[in-house]
């Protein structure tokens, strides 16, 4: 039974070509990923330690954010998930701020996309780390915006940040793609 399930899953992705095949990939991978997310959020069992993460996540943004301020001359502090800058000016770090949806984006895409492994093994941290550093820098940059013209930070925070970081993990993407990902055959054209 579980040999004739291989053969007919070969079998359809043979017949398919490398784009069908990256998009079926995705969708899978997508909806993978779409279900791990509401079992972490929703199960008993994961919540908690789910929690802890997210709460790990947000000091190992703020710790360094604060530094790299206090290095620019911005006195700031902590309380919770709340960035305190001069004494008067506040971001709150929301979970969506913690950039782990564009670290699972920038993850998947090279999973999916053929290539060689052992390429995807040390690219994938090494994007991931870049974008947590981008994300200190971001939150940073969005810290000093809201002491100096807080009526642009809507706008910095909505559009251009996330323009740039989009950017730029599209960049990292492009230049995994042209220098270790599958040509021909075996690969997408771009």
């Amino acid at each position: 039974m579980l040999f004739r399930i291989r053969n007919r899953i070969r079998q359809f992705i043979k017949q398919r070509n490398p784009l069908e095949l990256f998009l079926i990939k995705g969708a899978v991978l997508f909806l993978l990923y779409y279900i791990g997310k509401t079992v972490l959020n929703k199960s008993a069992l994961f919540k908690i330690p789910y929690h802890n993460f997210k709460l790990f996540m947000t000091k190992a943004l703020l710790y360094p954010t604060k530094t790299l301020l206090g290095w620019m001359g911005y006195e700031s502090d902590i309380q919770g998930k709340l960035l305190i800058i001069m004494d008067d000016y506040a971001i709150r770090i929301d979970r969506a701020c913690l950039s782990m949806n564009l670290m699972a984006l920038f993850a998947g895409f090279l999973i999916i996309y053929p290539g060689k492994l052992r390429s995807k093994l040390w690219y994938i941290p090494m994007g991931i780390i870049i974008i947590y550093l981008l994300n200190i820098l971001r939150v940073s940059g969005l810290g000093i915006i809201n002491v100096c013209c807080p009526a642009s930070m809507d706008f910095y925070h909505r559009y251009l940040f996330k323009i740039i970081i989009y950017c730029l993990i599209f960049l990292m993407w492009f230049i995994w793609i042209r220098r270790y990902g599958y040509k021909g055959n075996k690969g997408i054209r771009v």
